[in-house]
């Protein structure tokens, strides 16, 4: 898989230089009228090498996942930094978090927790925009919460999007399964992965409103 993802990776840097060297070469020699065409066909194929390039760069990733690095990190300051990431995305969703401790230690790979968290909220304002794109006024909102229970801890994403229907929530941690016109089918096949990795659960539930995404993860 690795190879096969290398292999196809090779050839769009030289693609994209192709395309860079004819548009310095023809844009000044060609009309007025037909620039713009010019133009579109060439965003249109640097689109496309970009949407390639993303889609190996995600199977190459779920092919070669590396098992998780193991200390004792703030997972606290995980959330933290993402969610200050993710709220540049739309700044009219507002992403809400608070818990009453500055330090909640748990036994994680830093690096795949974070990717963990940032592709759950991703996915969320995602799909807030697809249901607020079909002219629907609504207050935009996630909340994150974190419940502790002996030696676990539930982190509960809840969003007012579109949710989850009864097939999608079904198949939509198996790889290559996705609902996107764009999506390779690999974040959430990967969020899953790195969860049982770490011992963990994860759920996914349909509520009136949205959807609520739980991760369940032990403290040691």
């Amino acid at each position: 898989a690795r190879k096969l993802a290398h292999e196809i990776k090779n050839p769009l840097t030289p693609i994209q230089l192709t395309i860079d060297r004819l548009k310095s070469k023809y844009e000044k020699s060609i009309s007025h009228e037909e620039k713009a065409n010019f133009d579109n066909y060439l965003k249109t194929i640097i689109k496309q090498i970009k949407q390639i390039e993303n889609l190996v760069n995600e199977f190459s990733d779920f092919a070669r996942m590396p098992k998780p690095i193991f200390q004792h990190n703030n997972i606290l300051n995980i959330l933290k930094n993402n969610i200050s990431l993710l709220n540049e995305i739309d700044k009219n969703i507002s992403i809400n978090f608070s818990f009453d401790k500055k330090e909640l230690l748990l036994n994680c790979d830093a690096d795949q927790m974070s990717r963990v968290f940032f592709n759950l909220i991703k996915n969320s304002i995602e799909s807030i925009q697809e249901k607020a794109g079909k002219n629907v006024e609504f207050t935009k909102i996630i909340d994150i919460e974190i419940l502790e229970k002996n030696d676990y801890i539930t982190i509960n994403i809840i969003d007012n999007g579109i949710g989850f229907s009864t097939d999608i929530i079904k198949n939509i941690t198996k790889p290559y399964f996705t609902t996107k016109p764009k999506g390779t089918g690999l974040g959430l096949s990967i969020v899953n992965k790195i969860i049982n990795d770490h011992n963990g659960s994860l759920k996914l539930n349909s509520n009136k409103d949205g959807a609520k995404v739980e991760v369940l993860l032990p403290k040691n």
